[in-house]
């Protein structure tokens, strides 16, 4: 009995040892295989190159960045209104001008030939014309002088005559003498009558005539205007401030009358059209702000006006400054804007995109950094919005949790990141 008993401990003794060892068998496969796989899954970094991140809660800012065209809003064409021949050129393209500058100069032969025969004889008409009113007034001042002188003598006549018949009532003159003052008393008052009738007529007539010679001269003088106006446009000048935006001529060109010579505009006063797909036509609203970066400023803009035609998939929204700016723009010149695409400011988790990695499938990975055993798990998380820096994650990370960008390119085909 007690050998069986013995027996039986034995072969208990011997099936432990060989359940023992099989565990151990079993562990140490696991272990190595274990060992095997997180060999081959995990990444061995310099912790000093690597950027550690620690996610909190922040504003997500949608922002569509894009580009607008500058536009004038005073342009003014310059063309010639008698044509010619170049030559010379003041100015340049894209140079600033100032109202009244040169900036072409043009020669007609034709038309200074003709223009010059015109102004001598208008010169002559109006030489001509001020003569007759200096005649005319001369002759006024004439008559009333003679008029005057004629009333005088009547005067001096009478008073003769009346001495006269006193001498001879008592026969010391002659009656030859007496009938002599009679006749010239006689005369200075035909005289003065012929006179005052001529002085009278002037008196009605003269400022009529006066008048009308002074309009004469007045049409002629506006017409010698005209045609120095004429030679003036043989000299192109800029009508405004601004910016020579067109000016595309060559020396010795021939210029047709009403030809586009070249183009000012006025940069003290701009706006900008921008062309954005139909897909942001809801979010686009009139009254928004816009920040653009225009030669290294930025400058606040405002949406005046967001079309609602769809051309090639696409729409336009005019933008104006909020304030005058001196900046120097051209036409046509492209300038960067941001345009805020939220209504509302919430909180969210965001990361940098560089942090996000993707598998084959359209999965999406963040490395999140586990302090207690010192090495970053790659996690699956579940991303939404996404800007030009930072993408929402809305799964699979928490705020406070840490997460790291790594520094080598393939990283994402590990597992584990683990630093040295």
């Amino acid at each position: 009995m007690d050998i069986k008993i013995e027996k039986n401990a034995h072969t208990n003794l011997r099936i432990t040892l060989i359940i023992i060892g099989v565990s151990l068998i079993l562990i140490a496969c696991c272990f190595y295989i274990y060992s095997l796989f997180t060999s081959q899954n995990t990444l061995l970094v310099a912790r000093e190159n690597t950027i550690f991140i620690t996610v909190k809660p922040e504003e997500f800012q949608d922002v569509l960045i894009t580009r607008a065209i500058t536009v004038p809003k005073e342009s003014t064409i310059i063309s010639s209104e008698r044509g010619g021949k170049v030559i010379e050129i003041a100015k340049k393209a894209f140079e600033a001008v100032n109202k009244g500058d040169v900036i072409v100069r043009l020669s007609n032969y034709d038309f200074m030939l003709e223009t010059t025969s015109r102004m001598a004889d208008i010169t002559e008409q109006i030489n001509n014309l001020r003569n007759m009113k200096m005649q005319l007034e001369q002759d006024n001042r004439d008559t009333k002088l003679s008029l005057q002188e004629a009333r005088h003598q009547i005067g001096v006549v009478s008073k003769n005559l009346v001495r006269h018949q006193v001498l001879d009532t008592k026969s010391m003159i002659a009656k030859s003498e007496l009938e002599n003052q009679k006749d010239i008393l006689k005369n200075w008052k035909t005289k003065s009558e012929i006179l005052l009738e001529h002085n009278n007529k002037n008196q009605k007539s003269l400022p009529k005539q006066l008048n009308n010679i002074n309009d004469s001269i007045l049409l002629l003088e506006r017409m010698m205007g005209m045609i120095e106006s004429g030679i003036d446009q043989l000299v192109i000048t800029a009508p405004i401030d601004g910016s020579l935006s067109v000016l595309d001529i060559e020396l010795g060109q021939q210029i047709k009358p009403g030809e586009k010579i070249a183009v000012v505009d006025n940069f003290n006063s701009y706006y900008f059209n921008v062309f954005l797909s139909e897909y942001y036509l809801d979010k686009i609203k009139p009254q928004t702000r816009v920040i653009a970066k225009i030669n290294g400023q930025d400058i606040v803009l405002l949406i005046e006006s967001v079309s609602t035609v769809i051309d090639n998939g696409k729409f336009k929204a005019k933008l104006t400054p909020t304030q005058l700016n001196k900046v120097p723009l051209k036409r046509g010149q492209s300038i960067e804007i941001e345009i805020s695409l939220q209504d509302e400011k919430e909180k969210i988790l965001l990361v940098p995109n560089e942090s996000i990695t993707s598998d084959k499938h359209g999965g999406n990975y963040l490395y999140i950094y586990q302090q207690k055993h010192d090495h970053a798990i790659k996690t699956k998380v579940e991303i939404k919005r996404r800007n030009a820096e930072k993408t929402e994650i809305t799964a699979g990370l928490n705020s406070g949790q840490r997460i790291i960008i790594p520094s080598y390119s393939n990283s994402n085909q590990y597992n584990i990141i683990e630093f040295k």
